[in-house]
């Protein structure tokens, strides 16, 4: 028998935990506005903190928190770095889309076990910002139609 799934942190967990990556988001801000896009060491510290699982359906490790949660996170971070902010509270939130896809697609999604970060449906015109496409077109999945979604920070 497997051990019961931890309950999901709290949403004043997750503000602390957002709280607490304040210091680093504001020494790396520069960096961020320089590369045109939220660079690799924030979007990892993000998945460690558990900030890519806001909405993203349970039976995939997410939390499943309501719709102010993303924008209560999204304030804290915004004092250190907006774009950061940005992809916390308006992207972020796609999960929750992603969860209304066949399951077939959201098993391909969180394969990985992360928290994936994803912006649809154009992904084609945010590629020249670093993202990624996922879809038939890039991975040969029938499950996910083509550019239906864009996965930032993925290596």
């Amino acid at each position: 028998m497997t051990a019961p799934a931890a309950p999901p942190p709290s949403l004043e967990t997750l503000k602390g935990r957002a709280r607490s990556l304040v210091p680093m988001l504001r020494d790396q801000a520069s960096a961020t506005e320089a590369n045109r896009s939220v660079i690799p060491e924030t979007v990892a510290a993000l998945h460690d903190a558990g900030l890519t699982r806001i909405c993203q359906p349970a039976r995939f490790g997410g939390y499943e928190l309501s719709w102010d949660a993303p924008v209560d996170l999204g304030r804290i971070l915004a004092a250190a770095c907006p774009s950061t902010a940005w992809l916390v509270s308006i992207v972020g939130p796609h999960s929750a889309y992603i969860g209304r896809f066949p399951l077939e697609a959201q098993e391909e999604v969180w394969a990985d076990g992360k928290g994936a970060i994803m912006a649809g449906p154009r992904c084609r015109a945010a590629a020249p910002f670093g993202a990624t496409a996922m879809g038939c077109a890039s991975r040969g999945s029938s499950a996910l139609p083509a550019a239906s979604t864009t996965r930032l920070g993925a290596s």
